[in-house]
């Protein structure tokens, strides 16, 4: 693959907007948001108590309660999000576990993955899943498999495409285009959202490199993901920001960006080996099949 290229060469908008990174990247714009308009309810609120001429506990009283419902709003939506991401980390764990180390019940394991794929709404996930338990539980406990040779990889992420990061709502409102989920399997990528749709072969994608927002939006160094790919003859290019939370911090999707990265090389390359394999296997029948197998390495 390609080396890292950074693509931040979009246009320069003068645009002064704080970089609110200590609440997160997603998150900041309807964070932010939601401060102003609690700062326009307490401007108004001490309009109408100056104008009743009432008492300095009613004017104090006015400017706390909603800060004070911002705050606990705030604060929520944050517990919420941190919870949605433990569970996401487990269920990748167990896929990455159910992969890569052998398990005395392929069938409990199994079924754990496609309870939390269902609790996700990872429905790619799930359907792959439920599938490989059908088929183990169809089969007697001795020959069952203790783990299995392929596997589906689901991945939260923000998705945008160039042209949205040419737009005035990029740079004003939202720095993504649409939110939803990546399903990477043994050969393909899938993402569908009312905005953006992607389904393709792996060994298509020609590029997998790290690009970054404009620094007028993030003074801070925020990385994303670029995928670069041929589709039915067109080249086209996507921006895909990992994430396990809407309050993901910079940091957090920094490192995210850091660990995906390598993951989705390593699945990309896989693929172009299992297309070359298959394409020699019909030149030259009678290879092994543990052959083809070996030279599509595990996601890990």
């Amino acid at each position: 693959m390609p080396a890292s290229n950074n693509y931040s060469d979009q246009d320069k908008v003068l645009v002064v907007r704080k970089d609110l990174s200590f609440l997160g990247t997603a998150g900041a714009n309807k964070v932010f948001n939601c401060l102003i308009v609690a700062l326009l309810v307490c401007v108004l609120a001490n309009v109408v108590v100056l104008w009743t001429k009432g008492a300095f506990a009613s004017f104090a009283l006015a400017s706390f309660l909603p800060l004070l419902f911002g705050a606990l709003t705030i604060f929520g939506m944050s517990a919420a999000s941190k919870l949605l991401s433990r569970r996401k980390r487990e269920l990748i764990q167990l896929q990455n576990k159910l992969v890569n180390e052998p398990t005395d019940d392929i069938c409990r394991d199994l079924q754990k993955i496609v309870s939390s794929c269902l609790a996700l709404k990872h429905f790619e996930g799930a359907e792959f899943y439920s599938q490989k338990l059908l088929q183990q539980s169809a089969l007697d406990p001795a020959e069952r498999l203790d783990c299995l040779a392929e596997s589906v990889l689901t991945l939260d992420c923000w998705v945008s495409k160039p042209g949205y990061h040419k737009k005035a709502n990029y740079y004003l409102v939202w720095l993504f285009e649409s939110s939803g989920t990546v399903a990477i399997s043994g050969s393909r990528l899938r993402y569908v959202s009312k905005q953006i749709s992607v389904d393709i072969d792996l060994a298509d994608i020609r590029e997998v490199s790290v690009g970054s927002h404009s620094r007028w939006l993030k003074p801070i160094p925020t990385s994303y993901i670029v995928l670069k790919f041929t589709e039915c003859g067109v080249e086209q290019t996507v921006f895909l920001t990992p994430k396990t939370s809407n309050f993901d911090t910079i940091f957090d999707i920094n490192a995210a960006v850091e660990v995906w990265l390598p993951r989705l090389r390593r699945a990309c390359e896989g693929r172009i080996a299992m297309r070359a394999m298959n394409r020699l296997r019909e030149q030259v029948p009678g290879l092994e099949s543990s052959n083809e197998q070996a030279a599509n390495p595990h996601n890990s």
